[in-house]
């Protein structure tokens, strides 16, 4: 080489390196460069915008000329919107580089997605092979979480590490899937946040919200509801209009205009023909049938054959553009039919959590959960106005709950009807230092305390349950231990779902031979999930209840409880995906004390769930005798309890046997109510502590009557 060739060599390499590259959107790079593998699509060889339209404008959006700086595409699943980002990194490797983060909900699912997307899409596009190295070569910079290229990088993580998302400045960001995203990584703040931070170091960033849509948020604090709603309503608002070949009218595709044949068989059953499902035209004077033949033709880009385009409902914003679209727009051979979605429907009525299902990977729609829910301020609203700390008229057994927090106790008392109605009668709080015994005293005077009704007659706490899942376990196991026969029961939240609402209890002291202690303190394990669907499917029937008929509700709260209250009972919703419950706010004591209050009343000495409706009968004889005309009245019928309701249960001192009826209420004063002894379902207010005849051989304070093996593992 003389010297003249190597001047050109130079001269042209500078020339290269200094060349402002043509101007190519992602769609264009795509439809010109990329291959699809036999591995990840069902339809391999060259990439062809045209066969799935819908995707164009939002992948163009991301061109790195375009003035967005942020795209939602809120899309049903299996309708292309991971093949935006798939192409967007294409481009950004091949045209565009740049320091690019990609984040899935968990590291483990980014891992699996680029090996069967990522990859396959490297090795199948001539372009991108040439522009990250091979694997094999030691010094490639190329593994399965970090592709490395001239001029930039790729790296993926998981939203579920904090490693993934932090310690790295990057011009373009893809988040997939950002529904599936944790809330947050402990204290470190919101996912979403964290990732988007990466990007402020640059001026003209790009960024990528992709997801099929969970439950629709309830309020602005809600951060377990869709994400992707939320940014796709800040959005510009598209959906894709496609017009009818018949008349031609722009609309877009929605699910409630879908049309199928229905038929009555010779049973006379309505039999549904998903098969024959077709869209009705909504334009004013048509109204005719589109078949699914139709579809290329609607689907087919204005400019391009055809009339479809995005409409954005706000036009005016322009740096954060929204895409939304459902099945219905899915391409002929591609997912599903119109007649899939139909059959998919047919089955979804039949079966909530399939509901759940077809509303956010079918619709491409957050699934409104609060159709048989109140806000608190719903609650709030529809609740009584009754007086705190009396018992109305109907309520005759008590239970209470206790909420510990690293500076207080929270107290809740709940009296019991038939029926298993319930009413909250009081609510307080208990400052004071938790690992300290003053607090603890003042909640034992708490206890004890009785509660009159309207008869003058007065009712004490039949059992407390004392939540023990806090950071003061051992506080809380050293009180119940100490008051285990004063209607005590330690208490803790199960990881079971659909556990019962009360459990078995298992013994918590050991001796120094690593035995059970036979007398120690009991934990009782909570069905909370099972409590929590009882409490909300209870408090969702007062929409069907009249105010004038308020106290014939399941559940009746009171306004006086204050705000604050229906807010932490409101605090937490049922996630149809999982089954469990999610925390909508941080503050949930008042809902966790209704839960703990239901299973005091279902421990075996109070069982407000088994009581026949002749044991109510009694109690109601106790609590609100009914004077009679001693001339005119017949003598009145004696109602005939259950077996159960002929024992007499113990007091607070001595916790009754298992086969004795409910309530550990103060019986009224002779003088005050003449109820026979027969009659009467208290014992006295200090009873001797006598145990029963037919166990006679269990030690005097096995306050479960004998019984203690039976509900022990």
């Amino acid at each position: 080489m003389n010297i003249r060739d190597g001047y050109c060599a130079v001269m042209e390499a500078v020339a290269q390196a200094w060349a402002v590259p043509e101007k190519m959107t992602v769609s264009q790079w795509a439809d010109l460069r990329r291959i699809l593998s036999s591995k990840s699509s069902s339809e391999p060889g060259e990439w062809r915008t045209s066969r799935n339209p819908i995707l164009r404008e939002p992948m163009d959006a991301l061109s790195d000329h375009h003035p967005c700086s942020q795209v939602t595409a809120m899309f049903a699943s299996q309708l292309g919107k991971s093949e935006i980002l798939n192409n967007w990194i294409g481009y950004t490797i091949d045209h565009a580089p740049a320091p690019m983060l990609v984040v899935e909900p968990t590291v483990e699912v980014m891992e699996r997605y680029s090996k069967q997307r990522i990859e396959p899409m490297i090795d199948a596009s001539p372009k991108l092979r040439e522009r990250v190295p091979s694997a094999r070569r030691r010094d490639s910079g190329n593994t399965v979480l970090l592709k490395e290229f001239a001029g930039g990088l790729l790296v993926m993580g998981g939203a579920n590490s904090s490693a993934s998302l932090a310690s790295m400045p990057i011009k373009k960001l893809g988040m997939d899937e950002i529904d599936r995203y944790p809330v947050s990584l402990g204290s470190e703040g919101s996912t979403l946040k964290q990732a988007e931070q990466r990007t402020v170091t640059f001026a003209r960033s790009k960024q990528l919200n992709a997801s099929t849509p969970v439950r629709m948020p309830l309020d602005d604090d809600d951060q377990a509801g869709s994400q992707i709603w939320r940014k796709y309503q800040a959005s510009s608002r598209g959906q894709y209009h496609v017009p009818c070949p018949h008349c031609g009218h722009l609309q877009p595709l929605l699910f409630e205009h879908l049309r199928w044949e229905k038929e009555t068989d010779q049973r006379g059953v309505r039999v549904h023909r998903p098969e024959t499902a077709v869209y009705m035209c909504q334009a004013q004077g048509c109204g005719l049938a589109m078949e699914e033949h139709h579809k290329p033709g609607m689907l087919a880009e204005v400019h391009r054959g055809g009339q479809a385009r995005w409409v954005h409902e706000r036009p005016w914003i322009t740096d954060h553009l929204g895409y939304w679209a459902s099945a219905l727009y899915t391409p002929i051979g591609l997912g599903r039919s119109w007649a899939d979605i139909a059959a998919e429907w047919l089955e979804a009525c039949r079966d909530r959590s399939k509901l759940v299902t077809f509303w956010n990977l079918v619709l491409g729609l957050p699934f409104d959960d609060q159709a048989d829910r109140m806000s608190e301020q719903e609650l709030e609203q529809h609740a009584e106005d009754y007086p705190l700390r009396v018992v109305p008229l109907g309520y005759y057994i008590l239970t209470a709950a206790v909420d510990v927090q690293p500076d207080r106790l929270e107290f809740l008392v709940r009296a019991w009807g038939p029926g298993e109605r319930s009413i909250v009668i009081d609510a307080t709080k208990l400052y004071g230092d938790p690992e300290q015994p003053t607090v603890w005293a003042d909640l034992t005077k708490l206890r004890r305390q009785t509660f009159a009704n309207s008869r003058g007659n007065t009712l004490r706490i039949s059992m407390t349950a004392i939540d023990t899942g806090g950071s003061n376990t051992a506080a809380v196991y050293r009180y119940a231990r100490e008051h285990r026969h004063d209607a005590v029961m330690a208490v803790k939240g199960s990881s079971q779902r659909k556990a019962p609402v009360l459990n078995k209890p298992n013994r918590k002291d050991m001796k120094a031979r690593g035995e059970y202690q036979k007398h120690g303190v009991l934990l009782w394990m909570v069905g909370t999930d099972t409590a929590k669907e009882a409490l909300f499917a209870r408090l969702a029937s007062w929409s069907e209840i009249p105010a004038d008929q308020a106290e014939q509700r399941l559940v009746r709260l009171s306004k006086r409880l204050g705000s604050e209250f229906f807010r932490e009972i409101t605090a937490e919703v049922l996630d149809p995906h999982s089954g469990l419950f999610k925390k909508l706010r941080a503050r949930n004591e008042a809902l966790d004390m209704m839960v703990y209050s239901h299973a005091a009343a279902c421990h075996p000495s109070v069982r407000v769930d088994k009581l026949s409706p002749a044991d109510w009968v009694l109690y109601q004889q106790a609590f609100e005798p009914v004077t009679a005309d001693l001339f005119n009245a017949p003598a009145p019928a004696q109602a005939q309890p259950s077996p159960a309701a002929t024992q007499p249960p113990a007091d607070t001192a001595h916790p009754p046997a298992e086969e004795g009826p409910q309530g550990l209420a103060q019986p009224p004063e002779p003088a005050a109510v003449a109820v026979s002894p027969a009659a009467m379902p208290m014992a006295p207010a200090q009873p001797a502590p006598v145990a029963p005849a037919h166990h006679a051989e269990q030690p005097a304070d096995d306050w479960l009557g004998g019984h203690a093996d039976d509900w022990l593992h």
